[in-house]
């Protein structure tokens, strides 16, 4: 369930911002960087290294979000339409269709 905190300061206090003067199109260079090394420990079957890669792949993609500088409610809005579009292509289970949208949460 998501708490009362906006998106951004959520994903601050789990996974910091790099301390580089980047932009967001280097971080997404990194994400490219990062999803190929976690490709290269899936086929060498490391499930270990494949853990932390996946974990820096998801690091790499938030701080490409930091670095983008988007708004709190253009990022809550992204999430729901992200969602919504996933669930008419049918990418959840049944389970998954009924939990609110982020912004029902925050009673946007």
């Amino acid at each position: 369930m998501v708490n009362n905190e906006n998106i951004m300061d959520t994903l601050r206090s789990i996974i910091p911002e790099v301390k580089f003067d980047t932009s967001a199109k280097v971080q997404l260079e990194k994400v490219i960087e990062e999803c190929n090394e976690a490709i290269f420990e899936f086929e060498a079957e490391d499930n270990i290294k494949l853990l932390y890669e996946m974990v820096d792949v998801v690091t790499a993609s938030v701080n490409a979000l930091y670095k983008s500088r988007i708004s709190d409610v253009y990022l809550q809005h992204g999430f729901d339409y992200v969602v919504e579009k996933n669930r008419r292509r049918g990418y959840y289970d049944k389970s998954q269709l009924e939990l609110p949208l982020y912004s029902e949460h925050k009673g946007l």
